[in-house]
């Protein structure tokens, strides 16, 4: 993904923790939408959510405007979906 110049949105349970080791091999080519907007919070469990493995990630090399990361409370599923309001600009210089 790093010299791919397709914008890619990837999103899901990844099973890992922002401090994890995954998780900063992924931020070598993504960022994560809810640290960039500043409000990231837990998903998982629905009923009292303790940990965040729920991530909706962006191409680095793309420039995004994310407007918007909710967590929506839900009792669907044992994880609370993630909804991202985002758009994307002109692809970033390199």
């Amino acid at each position: 993904f790093k010299n791919s110049d397709i914008p890619v949105i990837i999103g899901g349970d990844f099973n890992f923790s922002p401090d994890s080791e995954s998780y900063k091999l992924i931020g070598t080519c993504f960022n994560d939408a809810a640290e960039i907007r500043g409000n990231p919070q837990n998903t998982i469990p629905s009923d009292n959510p303790r940990a965040r493995i729920d991530y909706i990630f962006v191409s680095k090399k793309h420039n995004w405007t994310i407007k918007e990361v909710k967590v929506i409370r839900s009792e669907a599923s044992d994880h609370l979906p993630v909804l991202v309001t985002l758009e994307l600009k002109e692809k970033l210089q390199e």
